[in-house]
This record gives C-alpha cells, sequence and structure tokens, in this order.
C-alpha cells in the first residue's frame, strides 16, 4: 500500500509541475481555428465543443477512443475554473477494454479516472483524460490536450501496460498526436 501511495504521490507532482511549465510558458490552448473549446478569455469556453467521440491517429499503437458523454459541472478550485465530464475510454489495455468515467476530478486524491477541463485565469484551458487508475487491473491511458486544431484535438499520449510499462507516448513529449471527433 505504502509503494502504491508514493507511485500516486509522484504523479500528482509530475502534473503540477506539467501544470505549471505549461503556465509560464504562455502556451495558449483551445484557441485554434474554428473556436472550439477554449477561447483565450476566461469564462468563454464552449463546453459542447468537446461532447462526442475522439479517436486516436492509426500510429497510436494500441488504439485509444474517448467519449465525452455529458458535462456534470464546474467548480473553483486552486487550479483555476474546473469542468468536469462523463464519458469513457477504449483501449486495450485497459482491464475489459473500456472503462466508464463518471468521478469528478480532485487535485488531492492523486490520479483517477477522470475527464476535465481545467482553465486558469490567463484563459489557458487544457482538457485531460485519464483511465485505468482506479483499478489495479490493466494498463493506464493518460491524455493532455495541447491545442485545437479546427475539429482536431492535439494531445501529449501516454499509455502504460500492467506494471507501468511503457507502452506508447508521444514523441518528444510534445503535443503532437491529432485526434479525430467522429
Amino acid at each position: 500500500m505504502k509503494g502504491l501511495l508514493k507511485i500516486r504521490g509522484f504523479w500528482v507532482v509530475v502534473l503540477a509541475l506539467t501544470v505549471l511549465s505549461l503556465v509560464f510558458s504562455g502556451c495558449k490552448s483551445g484557441s485554434g481555428s474554428g473556436g472550439k473549446g477554449g477561447s483565450g478569455k476566461p469564462g468563454e469556453i464552449d463546453l459542447t465543443a468537446y461532447i462526442g467521440t475522439w479517436v486516436s491517429p492509426a500510429y497510436v499503437e494500441p488504439a485509444v477512443e474517448f467519449t465525452i458523454s455529458e458535462f456534470l459541472e464546474s467548480e473553483d478550485s486552486i487550479v483555476g475554473k474546473v469542468y468536469h465530464f462523463a464519458g469513457s475510454v477504449k483501449c486495450a489495455v485497459l482491464a475489459g477494454g473500456e472503462i466508464a468515467i463518471t468521478d469528478k476530478w480532485n487535485l488531492l486524491a492523486g490520479r483517477r479516472d477522470t475527464i476535465h477541463v481545467q482553465q486558469y485565469d490567463d484563459g489557458i484551458a487544457l482538457l485531460f483524460v485519464d483511465a485505468g487508475f482506479d483499478t489495479m487491473e490493466g494498463g493506464t491511458v493518460q491524455l493532455t490536450h495541447g491545442q485545437w486544431v479546427g475539429n482536431k484535438l492535439t494531445f501529449y499520449v501516454s499509455i502504460r501496460g500492467e506494471g507501468d510499462t511503457a507502452i506508447y507516448e508521444t514523441a518528444g513529449g510534445g503535443y503532437t498526436d491529432v485526434f479525430t471527433k467522429n
């Protein structure tokens, strides 16, 4: 149990450092062509643009498909405004091949199965999709949204198998894997 807590604590620190580096780098997600998602101005996110099924590019192996089915609620948090969604994630590494997601994200809970958008005071809006963290079986899928490109989203993708074995990770650690909305 102690090892599991150390691993979850590690990922909380990694998430916090990633978010801080994005904030300080001035990355403006959600302001790409098509006016989808975040507009670059606080309070102006088109939440309906996220609703739907998104599919990974063919070269991402194993393939990932996630569905955002509904907006649950929003709340203010220490990281800014958080928008919670329900949906599901399909990937061969996940226990049973698919995980339904209904829980809200909580910064203090560590990695959990959640879908949420974090919007910061400077207008940056990032979509996070995490699956496979609530069970001890199967692997995990972690997607972090980078920017809208028309009706597509660019992501950093991390797919890990049982035992936290790396299976796929976006080359160079950037937001370059383009998911298409079906």
